[in-house]
């Protein structure tokens, strides 16, 4: 007994907490779509003390999100009800929650909403450049085409009242072209009452009164008292604007109704107004003029304070903004500075790296030529030398012989002298190239050159010279060790700045493998800004290509 009756205390406790959760998301739908779309008074009212509840409770829990809610729709009810000043100070409170450093979800969105209610409030004040500039800021952070379509049609409205004519309507069409998108019946109904309206300042009644009543149609439909009122008013101003004085006080008359419904003193004063126009009473109609003279005035007297606050407030951000910037610009500098000094020494240490690497290599390919000298001497000179002496010594040769064993190690001793030595600068580098090209033709080697003699040498410096010969004579010498050719081609173009050798011949050719004679070759092409590149195959020849 004692588990069914607690059973049945926790089901009661469920469906009481299920059904208060319920109830509290069904008020808030509720009291959202009255404060959006009021038909009554009575019902704005209690409006405004659910939400004012509301913004209390999220205090103290630190819920951003329901303070943000609450004070759009504090807002929005004051606004309806021509409390200006407690609109706007609902608006700033949130503007300045958005402004924080708190992270909340749909946080542009949050401030569409309230720049275009803070446009709105500042428009009626006549503070139009303001209002202007709110609605421009909604724009460069518009989601979608709704809010867009919502900143140009406020943007149209602020200039309709500030009397630029072209500059509403220009606004107004950019929001009507944006309307085929819109599934909004409502927002669709504001943009083409507002276009009717400014249609009919530029003297296009027809379509004017067009768009209205379509607007007007749309509205009554969905029995918005507040847009239904807006409707009225701007037909009742068509009708003023034509002389159809008995249709002008017709919707005069409905727009006075619907404020007095709405029981909103703002809305009963402008219907009050038109009616007032309408009147043959002169006296009424300068009343009428003086009243509205001095009401604009106190609002802009009443509201400058307001307006300082909220700029001083936004100056106070962006200080702080600016603040944080510089902050931010002197780290990047330290880690910019500490990156750069890291880099320099790097940048050093490197540099001696490849320093200390370039005089290995340096001293290895000296070691390396030393070494080639000494066997090329050993080899092709000393065991000559050796060889004569020994003849000489025996006398078993004749001195003919023997002159011509002494001239052979002449031009032997003289070939190697040319290859290690350096261009002889004396003379010209074409007839040098001529001199080293025959110097290795023979009875077997046929040596053809061509363009040679249409070169111009002078824009070569002499390290460039030197290398350009000692390339050429090392696939020389290779021809001669290894290739067997018969026919050598050698041929120099230009083209343009640049330099190119072409080197082919008919040996055997092989798989290629750089040696050391073909990488010293690209090491000193690499080194005066040029390239080489190698060719060949088994009994198809070798290829040389050195471009300068």
């Amino acid at each position: 007994m004692k588990k069914r009756n607690q059973s049945f205390l926790f089901l009661l406790f469920f469906c009481a907490s299920f059904c208060f959760a319920q109830d509290t998301q069904d008020s808030l739908s509720y009291y959202s779509a009255i404060a959006l779309h009021p038909k009554e008074s009575r019902e704005l009212i209690n409006a405004s003390k659910y939400f004012s509840q509301q913004l209390e409770a999220s205090k103290d829990t630190e819920d951003l999100h329901t303070q943000l809610n609450s004070l759009y729709y504090i807002a929005s009810i004051n606004y309806k009800i021509g409390s200006y000043d407690e609109s706007e100070k609902a608006a700033v409170v949130a503007v300045e929650i958005l402004d924080s450093d708190a992270e909340i979800n749909n946080k542009e969105a949050y401030r569409r909403s309230f720049y275009n209610l803070l446009g709105v409030v500042y428009a009626d004040q006549h503070n139009y450049s303001k209002a202007v500039e709110l609605y421009e800021r909604v724009l460069k952070v518009a989601a979608n085409t709704r809010d867009s379509a919502i900143a140009y049609n406020n943007i149209a409205n602020v200039y309709k009242r500030n009397n630029l004519i072209q500059e509403s309507h220009e606004a107004s069409t950019k929001s009507f072209r944006l309307t085929p998108k819109l599934k909004d019946t409502l927002t669709v109904a504001l943009i083409l009452n507002n276009l009717g309206y400014i249609k009919t300042r530029i003297k296009d009644y027809k379509l004017g009164r067009l768009l209205m009543f379509e607007a007007l149609k749309l509205r009554n439909i969905t029995q918005d008292s507040t847009a239904q009122f807006s409707s009225y008013s701007n037909l009742a101003k068509y009708y003023i604007a034509t002389d159809s004085i008995n249709k002008a006080k017709f919707y005069a008359n409905k727009a006075l109704d619907y404020a007095n419904r709405l029981k909103s003193a703002s809305y009963r004063q402008k219907a009050l107004g038109l009616l007032v126009e309408l009147s043959t009473d002169d006296y009424a109609k300068a009343y009428k003029h003086l009243n509205d003279s001095l009401e604009i005035e106190d609002k802009v007297r009443d509201n400058k304070y307001a307006l300082m606050r909220y700029d001083y407030s936004e100056f106070e951000r962006l200080a702080l903004e600016s603040q944080l910037k510089a902050q931010r610009q002197k780290s990047k500098a330290i880690i910019f500075a500490v990156v750069a000094f890291g880099v320099g020494v790097i940048s050093i240490l490197v540099f001696f790296y490849l320093r200390i690497k370039h005089k290995k290599e340096k001293l290895k390919e000296i070691l390396y030529t030393e070494s080639r000298i000494s066997k090329q001497v050993h080899d092709e000179v000393a065991n000559n030398v050796f060889q004569v002496m020994t003849k000489f010594e025996n006398g078993t040769h004749e001195h003919g012989v023997l002159a011509d064993d002494l001239y052979q190690l002449y031009h032997k001793a003289r070939d190697i002298s040319n290859q290690l030595g350096s261009v002889d600068t004396a003379i010209s580098f074409t007839e040098t190239l001529e001199i080293l090209f025959e110097g290795y033709e023979s009875e077997e080697i046929n040596i053809v050159i061509k363009g040679l003699a249409d070169m111009n040498w002078d824009k070569f410096s002499a390290v460039q010279k030197n290398i350009i010969y000692k390339v050429l004579q090392e696939l020389l010498i290779n021809m001669k060790k290894y290739s067997q050719a018969s026919l050598v081609l050698i041929r120099f173009e230009t083209d343009g700045k640049r330099l190119k050798i072409m080197y082919s011949d008919n040996g055997e050719g092989a798989v290629l493998v750089k040696h050391t004679g073909l990488l010293n070759t690209e090491n000193r092409i690499h080194y005066i800004g040029g390239t080489i590149t190698f060719e060949t195959e088994p009994q198809k020849g070798f290829k040389a290509k050195i471009v300068i």
